[in-house]
């Protein structure tokens, strides 16, 4: 990965038909960048100022609501999400502040799986969802509360719920201080606000460097680590963090080990826009037994009380 620090702006093309330049860090505002991985459609930089890593161009607001509202849904995304759903309910119930959750909102819900984990556990469970295809599957197939709205449209009363949480959600929002301020007017006073996402420092992350299968500069616009995720959150005034966790993804570790067997590939060849347009709703997800084992022991082996891993779990307390 490059260290050049000549600004982004004047050393790479123009965004691809319908993306935007991004403008300023949407952390820090810093105006600052140096390159960070080399992707030849949508290179992906890195703040100055502060660390943050994020594409350097992003789709328009208009093009990003039409592109979760009608095109962001798949088997092999219901797959996948219903498999992070045992791994997120195994997260949740080790963290000891949540023991008296009562009411959740899960933002970016999808197809729902995590609130009839939640449900199961005695937890009114209500989601938000863009995708409309995602909505109504959750609503129709397994008869959970979505709302087929962004939270800003839901109707739903402020300060209302115990917990709000999303999970591999803020990774793809233009705004991510502003989605923290958003989430955060819904939880109660006292109440919690949990984050997930892809830590992209991790150990394992940087063994892979531009193969990270995480980069998707299209839609996961911005990039996380354990630092620049905290100063996210602490920077929306009441919230505190009451806890961390994290652990590392059986995928990863053995991806790393595949890739010390052969030639590195270079970024240019790890992500092309056309190709994963094309491609990314068509996916077949397969072994899902043995994923879904795997995922669990990955989970038991790796967990920790910290951000280290990657992916990761940050808990906030809103002031009462």
């Amino acid at each position: 990965m490059s260290t050049t620090t000549t600004p982004a702006s004047t050393t790479r093309p123009g965004p691809p038909e319908g993306f935007l330049e991004r403008g300023p860090c949407p952390l820090c505002g810093g105006v600052e960048f140096v390159p960070h991985v080399e992707f030849r459609d949508l290179p992906v930089r890195r703040c100055k100022a502060c660390g943050f890593i994020h594409p350097a161009f992003a789709m328009g607001p208009e093009a990003i609501a039409r592109y979760y509202r009608d095109v962001f849904h798949s088997p092999w995304h219901r797959r996948g999400q219903e498999l992070n759903s045992y791994i997120n309910i195994r997260a949740l119930r080790r963290m000891p502040m949540l023991a008296g959750v009562r009411s959740f909102l899960d933002v970016g819900t999808g197809y729902g799986f995590l609130l009839k984990r939640l449900g199961e556990r005695g937890i009114e469970a209500t989601g938000v969802e863009p995708s409309l295809a995602e909505a109504h599957w959750g609503r129709d197939q397994l008869g959970v509360k979505v709302i087929d709205r962004v939270l800003e449209q839901s109707g739903l009363p402020e300060s209302s719920f115990d917990a709000v949480g999303c999970f591999e959600v803020i990774e793809h929002t233009p705004d991510p201080k502003g989605f923290v301020a958003l989430l955060s007017r819904f939880v109660k006073p006292g109440g919690l606000l949990i984050v997930n996402t892809d830590n992209f420092e991790a150990k394992a992350v940087r063994r892979l460097g531009p193969e990270f299968p995480k980069w998707i500069p299209h839609s996961h616009i911005c990039d996380f680590a354990p630092a620049t995720l905290e100063r996210c959150v602490t920077s929306v005034p009441g919230l505190t963090i009451a806890a961390r966790q994290s652990y590392t993804a059986w995928e990863l570790l053995l991806r790393g080990a595949m890739k010390s067997l052969r030639a590195p590939k270079p970024a240019a060849e790890c992500f092309s826009l056309s190709g994963e347009l094309e491609r990314e709703m068509k996916r077949k997800y397969r072994h899902w037994g043995l994923r879904l084992t795997l995922a669990h022991a990955g989970f038991t082996l790796t967990r920790r009380d910290d951000l280290e891993g990657s992916m990761m779990y940050v808990v906030a307390r809103k002031a009462g």
